[in-house]
């Protein structure tokens, strides 16, 4: 048996008490690295906490008064302050980079899409020559040889079916013929009235010839569908030139000049009607045969598509430059007002555009047709509906012009010319008759206009002709830039910013209507003056002159201060 030797009470007391500390140590060692890998310092006696995480600046409403916003930076600290900022100057600059890359990249696409399809349609050139055959092929598919002869003898006897038709429901209105030859009217009304019948009659004319051509046509159709397409086309080729020609025979009566509204001599008339005819038939023909081209290819082809729109556009707009240039005197006598009053001053702007009105007219010829092929090979899209209505703009500006100051002069009662006075008479003897006038008047009887009130209606009218020329100008623009799906506010917001933008279009409305509404207001005032200066002087005193001066000095004031806000 092993003997025990017992350890002492005070050597095992001390090292329990070394063991301890030696615990404590490595406690605190722990405890120490731990803190200081978080960054934080130890603390003795305390359990450790784990770091706070910087969080993210809540976001900011989309519209804010300026009391939340100084609430709202108040509640944060200056690292969350100064994180907010940068977070909203990086999205400002990340935007304004997307957007410049964006327009960039879009024009790249744009210029490489359209250089890919000049090619295809440069491509495409050789095969011009197969347009005759691929139609021939398309509409005599599976009909034979002979098949179209007989399409042609078919639109032959819709065609000699439905005038005779016609000719049939015109005989029904040989009494109204009788009477507009019996009338002899003279009235712009009563020439309006009878024009308007004719119209009338004409187009019901033309109803009935279309309803019995579609009648014959499907007595006669087989099925094929190429040979409809056909036939549809001619037959509406057919009545859209026969409309647009009853549409300006009502316009400028060119067989009947005792029926004329518009001041035209014989001659203009009829080379305006054969000219507006040509123009519209050109038209229509080329829009359906480039439908029918592109329904009778048998394999799609985007550049033999592209190919033709190019040419067909461009020879319709050749034929239509070529005559504007030959009819570019006869034009401009209109416009300077030569064919109706030869003597009539005329102003410069007016002369101006008349010796320049064919140079301006090709230059949109030439701009609408480069855009609308520009956009055909960029898009693919067909264009012919916004060229034919830019043209129909083009068109209708002058006669919307002449309408409104016909109606303009109708309206105030100066169509007749100025009155006529007798020269010989002094202004001692024109004093009775104005007495005599006035005593008619009041007695219930008609005054006749004095010369001073035909010049009043005269300026009053100009002044209006002018205000409606600025508007239908404006509404033109517009009406353009909607055609061809152009953004006008949109483009203007992009260059210089929205508030930028607001501001120049409020600028050009104001600069629109500041004219239009100091030509009224310094026309009425101007006949003012005119109508005090013939009155009475009064005796010197304090006034120290007549109304007529005070208004003629005040004037030139009250416009430049009419014109200073927009100035």
């Amino acid at each position: 048996m092993v003997p025990r030797h017992p350890i002492p009470s005070g050597l095992l007391a001390g090292r329990l008490s070394l063991l301890a500390m030696m615990a404590v140590a490595i406690w605190l060692a722990v405890v120490s690295t731990g803190s200081a890998a978080s960054g934080a310092a130890p603390v003795i006696g305390t359990v450790s906490q784990p770091a706070a995480v910087p969080s993210e600046p809540e976001p900011l409403p989309e519209q804010m008064t300026r009391d939340e916003i100084r609430t709202l930076l108040s509640r944060l600290s200056d690292s969350e302050v100064r994180e907010l900022l940068l977070r909203q100057l990086d999205k400002a600059a990340v935007d304004t980079g997307g957007r410049e890359a964006d327009l960039v990249g879009e024009s790249d696409n744009a210029l490489a899409l359209l250089r890919e399809r000049l090619a295809l349609m440069i491509g495409a050139l050789p095969r011009l020559h197969e347009i005759g055959p691929e139609i021939v092929n398309h509409v005599s598919a599976g009909q034979g040889t002979g098949h179209l002869a007989m399409m042609g003898l078919a639109i032959l006897l819709m065609v000699v079916g439905g005038l005779a038709v016609e000719r049939l429901f015109r005989r029904l209105f040989k009494r109204f013929a009788d009477t507009i030859e019996q009338a002899g009217t003279r009235t712009l009304f009563g020439k309006l009235c009878i024009l308007m019948l004719v119209l009338v009659r004409d187009l019901l004319g033309i109803a009935v010839f279309g309803i019995t051509a579609v009648g014959v046509f499907f007595l006669l159709y087989q099925g094929h569908e190429p040979t409809r397409e056909i036939i549809t086309a001619v037959l509406l080729t057919i009545l859209i030139i026969r409309v647009t020609s009853a549409v300006v025979c009502f316009a400028v009566t060119p067989d009947s000049p005792w029926l004329r509204i518009t001041p035209l001599d014989d001659t203009t008339a009829r080379t305006i009607y054969r000219r507006s005819v040509l123009i519209v038939a050109s038209i229509t023909v080329a829009y359906y045969l480039g439908e029918c081209l592109e329904a009778s290819l048998a394999k799609p082809d985007l550049g033999f598509f592209l190919l033709i729109g190019m040419v067909l556009s461009g020879v319709i707009t050749a034929i239509i430059i070529a005559l504007v240039w030959v009819d570019r005197k006869t034009v401009a006598r209109l416009m300077t007002g030569e064919a109706a009053s030869p003597d009539a001053p005329v102003s410069r702007a007016r002369q101006m555009m008349a010796d320049n009105w064919h140079i301006f007219v090709t230059c949109f010829l030439v701009g609408v047709w480069l855009l609308g092929n520009v956009k055909r090979l960029i898009t693919g899209e067909s264009v012919a509906d916004s060229i034919i209505l830019s043209l129909c703009i083009l068109v209708a500006l002058p006669v919307i012009d002449w309408v409104a100051r016909a109606v303009l002069t109708g309206l105030l009662g100066v169509s007749g010319g100025p009155p006529e006075i007798p020269e010989a008479l002094s202004t001692a003897d024109m004093e009775p008759l104005t007495e005599g006038a006035e005593m008619a008047t009041e007695s219930g009887t008609t005054q006749p206009m004095s010369l001073h009130d035909y010049e009043t209606r005269l300026q009053y009218r100009d002044v209006l002709v002018r205000n409606l020329r600025i508007v239908i100008g404006v509404v033109s623009l517009l009406a353009l830039a909607g055609l061809w799906n152009i953004d006008i506010r949109g483009m203007a917001a992009e260059g210089v910013g929205d508030t930028v933008a607001g501001a120049l279009f409020d600028i050009i409305i104001t600069l629109i209507l500041a004219p239009a509404v100091w030509g009224i207001v310094k026309t009425a005032i101007t006949q003012a003056v005119a109508g005090e200066d013939g009155a009475e002087e009064p005796e010197p005193g304090e006034i120290g002159g007549k109304g007529g001066t005070r208004l003629q000095t005040l004037v030139p004031l009250f416009g430049k201060f009419c014109w200073s806000p927009s100035s």
